[in-house]
């Protein structure tokens, strides 16, 4: 990079200039994380895994949300670590175990009273979701609440949709970790992967 001879203290070109080297320094982060990435995901990746039991996966992507696997033999959750590089190994990992044939992540739109931060927050991860599964090879679907939650949460449970979904997923799975009022996330997730095992995509 040329640099201009220094003649006299101007605060807006140094601001330029650390915010150059501020891009540059991310873009070499960002780089390497890339080449971490492809050396964590299986070969044939997204192609059907012969030998391999056939899994979903569910997504809230929110705040306090949750990744849920679940196959014939059980299931899997995985908290929202706040950091999208934490998220790549375990996906790999369910890919590199499973024929994950669809996930469903959750598509939800502006809640009354929600503030623009968080609402910028929820959308900042359902972007990185998107881009983590599109990275893995990983076929997903985005269903509304309303479309996913239809025939399958329980509204016996009541009108509050997290203690509704709660219910549901403690009865669909009883030896999940559903303990806490505040685990409505990972139900969300586990009803999710529900769901888009019944879609019956690829399992033929």
């Amino acid at each position: 990079m040329n640099h201009l001879p220094h003649t006299a203290a101007d605060p807006e070109a140094a601001v330029e200039a650390q915010a150059i080297a501020d891009l540059e320094s991310l873009d070499r982060k960002l780089h390497a994380k890339k080449s971490q990435c492809r050396a964590a995901v299986p070969e044939k990746t997204g192609r059907k895994q012969t030998g391999r039991p056939v899994a979903y996966v569910g997504i809230d992507p929110g705040a306090t949300g949750c990744a849920a696997l679940i196959h014939a033999g059980g299931h899997d959750l995985f908290d929202w670590p706040g950091d999208p590089a934490l998220v790549v190994p375990r996906l790999a990992d369910w890919l590199a175990r499973f024929d994950v044939r669809l996930a469903a992540l959750e598509k939800v739109g502006a809640m009354p009273g929600q503030g623009v931060v968080s609402m910028f927050s929820f959308g900042e991860n359902c972007g990185i979701w998107k881009g983590i599964l599109a990275a893995l090879g990983i076929p997903y679907v985005c269903p509304r609440p309303q479309d996913w939650q239809r025939g399958i949460v329980d509204r016996k449970a009541g009108k509050d949709t997290k203690a509704a979904s709660l219910a549901t997923a403690r009865r669909l799975f009883p030896d999940a970790d559903l303990g806490r009022k505040k685990d409505h996330g990972r139900a969300d997730a586990l009803l999710l992967a529900w769901w888009a095992r019944r879609q019956g995509i690829g399992a033929g």
